[in-house]
């Protein structure tokens, strides 16, 4: 299978090079110092002792200055590859955060959330806007993902597609990300889809999701599925969401490749989608809102915040009534 290449990622390439090069010399260097050292442990005879010793400790010296070189590398210069990245694409970065731009799925998980290293553009004449999410998570660990989102020319129900293939890591299982939406349903579809995917919608919308997810649309992601991008459309909004810590050549063709599949084949459906009047959108708009605000407040954070306001009104009520004695 041919992997698209939709976006010039060349920078990254080249990042990826200069680490594996220092990678390699930290190698090198310890192969050196190891087989040197077997070598006058059991062969050589001891006679050679003390220029087997420095060719030992130049090999290990080799491995130790790599090593401080490939860390100022990896930390120094991908900033340099993020900024060349978005000049060879005629994409700017973002200093000014929105919460918009932040999948429902990954709001309505976990704690202590924080947006990072947004940037935006255009992409097949569409303008998008892309940033790392982080939070911790149950097991207090920090979780990121990476979210790309596109404005869509048709209203849609709040759709969810989780990604199988994202099971099997060890973050994943312990990341939060719910798999449904609060008051929604799981929808199997026909043929290996349910293999791939998990479909979850809100209820009352199953009919829908079905209509979007066209025979030909599924065939193409599980084409696709490799890429292992979750998908969420909500309304105007479409997200796809790569779980990693910063940006990189293999997640940011895994999301552009999948943004271009999904974009065409909405844009086709747009053409006969059943939100055609602006009383038929509004309402489409208005659930898929309505969804991802139960994601963003659940009934426990409700309650909770129910609760801190009647303790503050009692609070508030014996201070005054203390005042007046």
């Amino acid at each position: 299978m041919t992997e698209l290449r939709p976006v010039d990622t060349t920078s990254f390439t080249v990042y990826n090079r200069a680490l594996f090069l220092w990678q390699s010399t930290i190698v090198a260097g310890l192969l050196i110092f190891g087989g040197l050292f077997a070598l006058s442990y059991f062969i050589l005879s001891t006679s050679n002792e003390a220029m087997l010793g420095f060719t030992e400790l130049a090999g290990l010296g080799i491995s130790v200055i790599a090593f401080l070189r490939y860390l100022r590398v990896r930390t120094r210069f991908r900033w340099q590859a993020l900024r060349q990245f978005l000049e060879d694409n005629n994409w700017s970065q973002i200093n000014k955060y929105d919460i918009d731009k932040a999948a429902s799925i990954l709001l309505g998980a976990g704690a202590a959330y924080n947006e990072l290293y947004a940037f935006s553009g255009n992409f097949i004449e569409r303008y998008f806007s892309c940033l790392i999410y982080q939070y911790i998570a149950t097991s207090s660990q920090t979780c990121r993902f990476i979210c790309l989102r596109f404005k869509l020319s048709k209203a849609y129900p709040l759709i969810i597609l989780d990604n199988k293939l994202n099971d099997h890591g060890y973050r994943r299982s312990d990341s939060n990300l719910p798999d449904r939406v609060p008051d929604g349903v799981r929808v199997s579809l026909e043929g290996d889809f349910d293999k791939y995917y998990r479909l979850s919608v809100t209820k009352g919308r199953e009919q829908e999701a079905v209509h979007v997810l066209s025979p030909d649309l599924m065939a193409a992601l599980i084409d696709q599925a490799y890429c292992k991008v979750d998908i969420e459309v909500s309304g105007k909004d479409l997200f796809l969401i790569y779980e990693d810590n910063f940006y990189s050549e293999q997640n940011i063709n895994s999301l552009f490749s999948v943004a271009k599949t999904m974009i065409g084949k909405l844009d086709r459906l747009s053409e006969t989608w059943l939100a055609s009047s602006r009383w038929e959108e509004r309402v489409m708009s208005k659930s898929a809102r309505a969804a991802r605000n139960k994601l963003l407040l659940s009934g426990y954070d409700l309650i909770s915040a129910i609760i801190a306001l009647c303790i503050f009104v009692f609070i508030t009520i014996l201070m005054i009534s203390s005042t007046h004695q």
